[in-house]
C-alpha cells in the first residue's frame, strides 16, 4: 500500500498547482484591465480639462470683443447665417474652421485644444442687464444683448495611428457653452 500513496501524493500537488497557475493568470489579467481602464479615465479627464480651458479661451476672446466683424464665417467665427458643423469624430479642427487655444498647456504629447464661436443673436434690452451668469455685462442702461455659442474640443494623449504619416489623438471631448453680453 505505501507504493500508491505516493502516486496520490503526487497527483494532489499537480492538482494544487495547476489551481495556483489559474489563480495567478486569472489575478494578472484582472490586474491588466483595471489598469488599461485607469489609464482610459485619466486620457478622458486630460482631454475633459483641456477642452475646459478651451472654453474658457473663447469666453475670454468673446469679453474682447469691441465690434462682430470678426464673424465672418472663417477662422472659427461663425455669423448668424453660417452653418455650424456636425461635431463628430470625423470633424477635422484645423485653422479654416475653429481656433487653437491661445495659451500653452503644460501637458506633453496632447494636441492643443481648439475652440470655435457662433454668433447666434440678439435681444434690445432697455434695463440694465441682471447678471444671470458669466458675461452678461456689467453695466448701466439699455443696450443689446448678442448672444454666443462656444464650441471647444480638448484631447487626451493616447495616441493611434491615422493610416497616413501621423497620429491621431484616442479620446476627444467636445463641450459647449453659451455666453451673452453687451457690446
Amino acid at each position: 500500500m505505501p507504493d500508491r500513496e505516493r502516486g496520490a501524493v503526487l497527483i494532489t500537488a499537480l492538482v494544487m498547482l495547476l489551481l495556483l497557475t489559474l489563480i495567478g493568470v486569472t489575478g494578472t489579467r484582472t490586474l491588466l484591465l483595471e489598469e488599461q481602464m485607469s489609464s482610459n479615465l485619466h486620457d478622458h479627464t486630460v482631454a475633459l480639462e483641456a477642452a475646459e480651458a478651451a472654453l474658457l479661451d473663447g469666453e475670454a476672446f468673446v469679453t474682447e470683443l469691441v465690434n462682430l466683424t470678426p464673424f465672418t464665417g472663417a477662422g472659427g467665427l461663425l455669423g448668424i447665417n453660417d452653418m455650424e458643423p456636425t461635431f463628430t469624430p470625423a470633424l477635422v479642427w484645423d485653422d479654416g474652421n475653429s481656433r487653437r487655444y491661445r495659451s500653452t498647456l503644460q501637458l506633453v504629447g496632447v494636441q492643443q485644444p481648439r475652440w470655435m464661436v457662433k454668433l447666434i443673436g440678439s435681444k434690445a434690452t432697455e434695463t440694465p442687464s441682471r447678471a444671470v451668469g458669466r458675461g452678461y455685462g456689467s453695466g448701466g442702461g439699455g443696450g443689446t444683448l448678442w448672444l454666443f455659442r462656444i464650441t471647444a474640443i480638448g484631447y487626451g494623449r493616447q495616441q493611434r495611428d491615422d493610416g497616413a504619416d501621423g497620429t491621431l489623438p484616442v479620446t476627444a471631448v467636445v463641450l459647449q457653452s453659451h455666453y451673452q453680453r453687451q457690446l
